[in-house]
């Protein structure tokens, strides 16, 4: 590993809580990732001017770095659950891909069975009052 070990990856954020409606109901649809990425990504600003076969295609070969944020802001369980086995799923059929799930505890301690066998669990530390100091000198 080390400092340049994703450098050649794609990285692409999603915003759980910010999905389609259809993936957020209880009763919802699962989201299959290799299909809906590309639409969802080449819809935000950022990736604006980004060649949409790179898009397509670089998930679907394992070259990219997805960051799933906002576990604990999707309201139900069910759901989140839902989701979990979906990026479990996208984790085993496009091997390669690097996914990060962020959450606050709350969302990862309700769903810790679904988690731990397939994700790592890393906890961030609070700034201790100097380190907020020197982060905003």
């Amino acid at each position: 590993m080390g400092p340049l070990a994703d450098y050649d990856r794609l990285p692409i954020l999603i915003e759980l809580s910010r999905l389609p409606e259809r993936y957020l109901e209880v009763e919802g649809d699962i989201p299959n990732w290799l299909q809906f990425l590309p639409q969802f990504v080449t819809d935000q600003q950022s990736f604006s001017g980004i060649p949409s076969q790179l898009i397509i295609q670089a998930p679907r070969d394992g070259r990219c770095l997805l960051l799933f944020d906002g576990l604990d802001e999707v309201v139900h369980q069910q759901v989140r659950l839902r989701l979990i086995h979906s990026l479990t799923d996208l984790d085993r059929l496009s091997p390669g891909n690097r996914l990060i799930i962020g959450s606050r505890p709350a969302g990862v301690n309700e769903s810790k069975g679904a988690l731990q066998p397939h994700f790592k669990q890393c906890q961030i530390e609070r700034f201790t009052p100097e380190e907020v100091q020197r982060f905003f000198a």
